[in-house]
């Protein structure tokens, strides 16, 4: 070998060794964005399903009002869910002037959080404890003061991932009126969502509010002189 074929052969594994060296770089640095940002795209993808599922119970919040509250015909809400679970929870409770009413919510947790439909208002939970009110309840005080009770029946609870179906039908209905001794009124309110509704009753004009965590129950009083109360009572399917 000559010498000018023996420079040019050692530019040619230099220039190979050269490329093998990029592409091993180029690899290496494609390996690490996937291994990085994997799980950035996951939890994004996981944050997009559950505000998907934050306004698709606010369609079957109007749904379940318009049974609830205005006695409408049969509503048949469609869904969809990722690796989560959507279940009727009957464990809430109000109790107004010390007669119990059985409220129930339809719940849907995915990870660490949950959208809850109960007593006609939409709530998100957090993993630390915080509620957010996202739908308000009908609850009106006043003199005359009007609260509508909904009560969920059903027992179901469906996990896994694609559509599903939630139905609701009226059942039966209740009217009760009460002139409350003295003007004043006990509301008390045991919820997983117990910290939205003292909120909500704050902002409703409810005076002397105060939480029992233990038993994630609000206590408030409020002032009428004639209380009426409304409850409906709705059956749910989940299909």
């Amino acid at each position: 070998m000559n010498m000018r074929n023996f420079i040019r052969s050692e530019r040619a594994v230099s220039e190979a060794l050269s490329f093998l060296m990029m592409m091993g770089l180029l690899l290496a640095s494609g390996a690490g964005i996937f291994i990085v940002g994997k799980p950035l795209i996951e939890n994004s993808q996981r944050s997009v399903h559950f505000l998907e599922m934050d306004q698709s119970f606010a369609l079957l919040a109007q749904n379940l009002d318009k049974v609830g509250y205005d006695r409408g015909p049969l509503r048949v809400t469609e869904l969809k869910e990722k690796d989560g679970t959507i279940s009727i929870v009957r464990e809430s409770m109000i109790t107004i002037d010390g007669i119990p009413f059985s409220m129930g919510s339809l719940e849907y947790t995915y990870e660490n959080k949950t959208i809850a439909y109960e007593n006609g208002g939409l709530w998100t939970k957090y993993s630390n404890g915080a509620v957010i009110m996202k739908g308000k309840p009908r609850i009106s005080l006043g003199n005359v003061t009007t609260i509508p009770i909904i009560e969920l029946m059903g027992d179901a609870s469906l996990g896994g991932e694609g559509l599903f179906r939630v139905s609701a039908k009226g059942y039966s209905s209740t009217f009760t009126t009460i002139t409350p001794a003295g003007g004043t009124i006990q509301l008390v309110i045991k919820s997983n969502y117990y910290r939205g509704w003292a909120s909500y009753l704050s902002d409703e004009g409810a005076l002397d509010i105060s939480l029992d965590d233990a038993n994630q129950t609000v206590y408030s009083n409020i002032t009428a002189n004639t209380l009426n109360i409304y409850q409906n009572q709705v059956l749910i399917k989940i299909l």
